[in-house]
């Protein structure tokens, strides 16, 4: 086929073969060095990238580590609330112990008293 259209096509000066192949190549170095321009734009825009996402994960490395103080000092303080909450549990009790006993020796005297005024009487 290349043969056939070789045969079909006119023949171009010695000198405009010379020029064409010039051109073709002159044409290529350009590609290239485009090409090249476009990989080193590429890896500057890598490095950027690269840099604001390593910055990102430093800030977040950072917040994780606020996050797990401040986790460590609510346990503290939660563990304390519990301990409040238990002292006063056992207070109540106490306390309810307390009035129990305060609320049947209540009764009791007023069955005294009761008895008392019916000797009275």
């Amino acid at each position: 086929a290349d043969i056939a259209r070789l045969s079909l096509a006119p023949p171009r000066p010695i000198a405009m073969r010379g020029w064409t192949a010039e051109r073709e190549l002159s044409d290529k170095l350009i590609r290239m060095e485009v090409e090249r321009d476009l990989g080193h734009a590429d890896l500057a825009v890598s490095r950027r990238e690269n840099h604001a996402l390593a910055e990102q994960q430093s800030h977040i490395m950072r917040m994780n580590e606020k996050l797990a103080v401040d986790l460590v000092a609510e346990q503290h303080r939660l563990q304390g609330v519990e301990r409040e909450r238990q002292e006063l549990r056992e207070a109540v009790g106490a306390f309810s112990t307390q009035v129990g006993e305060q609320s049947e020796a209540l009764t009791a005297s007023r069955a005294d008293v009761a008895r008392m005024q019916q000797q009275v009487r």
